[in-house]
């Protein structure tokens, strides 16, 4: 989706939105030049050897050799040699509320009413849940890389249309049996599966990246089943929306095949849907109301009470946007 097809599409959204909450909404318009933190974009890695950065400071699936031996269209499906290349990009755009509709990257717009019902709190009494609402946008700058995808690499992203939360009946109308709960009772039924977590959580603070072989944790955001937009509120605000924003795009949108493998082993050569998410293909640039413009990238399970001692959101500003950055690798072929 282009940058400006987008802007068209959120000036026609906000357009036509519900004004009753518009004093309850707060953001700043996302800019798409100033607000991704470059420091994401890094390492590239071309033919093995990594550039802005140590390839180490990738997660261990995404390390590959210099060549690769992939099927090529032009052969009609034989496999051509080529070199790897892996790299990170801007992927989604995350809307984070507790007013429904609301839109924090529009400058504080609520582009859809008449979901009134769905208001969320500020933060409530520790032991209860908290409602935020999301919405998620494809974000890429002109639709370079997804061309670059698909016709150099031979990939093809999944198709991901704009998400709202509020349109959602397996979201706002809890329960119907199909959210997860049988992830949830699997996994976190004894002591010893939640020990494992903390091994994810220490992972990601220390090494900078989750381990995927837990693919039912996510560190210091705890338990990410079922899947809901309610979380524990005993975490401060802008814990409580990096968390939605990890449950949303890393686990739910994965079960439900929307995002898709694009880094180890089983994607060198092509993307592919799984059940399980590869939670270090992930990176979160928080661009409202403050920006992650600092070397630290933060990924799943990263402790915000260490990373950011205090909360960064005020209850004035309990909104949040979110950039989404996914690692992808590619077998740039000698015959396409």
């Amino acid at each position: 989706m282009s940058t400006v097809f987008t802007a068209n599409v959120y000036a026609a959204a906000a357009a036509a939105g519900g004004k009753g909450l518009d004093s309850l909404c707060h953001g700043e318009f996302f800019n798409p030049v100033s607000d991704p933190n470059s420091n994401n974009f890094f390492p590239i890695s071309i033919f093995g050897k990594a550039f802005g950065g140590s390839k180490w400071e990738n997660p261990p699936i995404m390390h590959t050799g210099a060549l690769c031996n992939c099927p090529s269209i032009i052969l009609q499906g034989a496999n051509s040699p080529g070199i790897n290349i892996s790299y990170w990009r801007p992927s989604k755009v995350l809307d984070i509320s507790r007013i429904p509709g609301c839109a924090p990257s529009l400058g504080g717009k609520v582009v859809l009413s008449g979901y009134e019902e769905n208001m969320g709190d500020v933060t409530i009494e520790e032991g209860g849940n908290a409602l935020r609402q999301i919405m998620e946008w494809d974000y890429d700058v002109l639709g370079v890389m997804k061309v670059f995808e698909g016709l150099v690499c031979s990939k093809i992203s999944s198709i991901s249309l704009a998400y709202d939360s509020n349109l959602d009946p397996t979201l706002n109308t809890l329960p119907n049996g199909n959210l997860g709960e049988a992830e949830a009772a699997l996994f976190f039924s004894n002591v010893v599966t939640l020990m494992s977590c903390v091994v994810d959580g220490v992972s990601a603070l220390v090494m900078g990246w989750p381990v995927d072989f837990l693919p039912y944790c996510s560190g210091h955001q705890t338990n990410s089943y079922p899947y809901d937009n309610k979380v524990d509120s005993n975490n401060h605000i802008s814990q409580l929306n990096f968390k939605v924003a990890v449950d949303h795009i890393v686990f739910k949108q994965a079960a439900r095949f929307s995002e898709w493998v694009t880094i180890g082993p089983t994607a060198q050569c092509f993307s592919h849907p799984f059940y399980f998410p590869v939670k270090s293909a992930y990176r979160f640039n928080r661009t409202f109301p403050f920006n992650d413009n600092g070397s630290r990238k933060l990924v799943v399970g990263t402790p915000l009470h260490v990373h950011d001692i205090f909360s960064r959101n005020t209850p004035a500003t309990v909104d949040a946007t979110i950039l989404v950055w996914k690692a992808n690798q590619c077998c740039f072929k000698v015959i396409p």
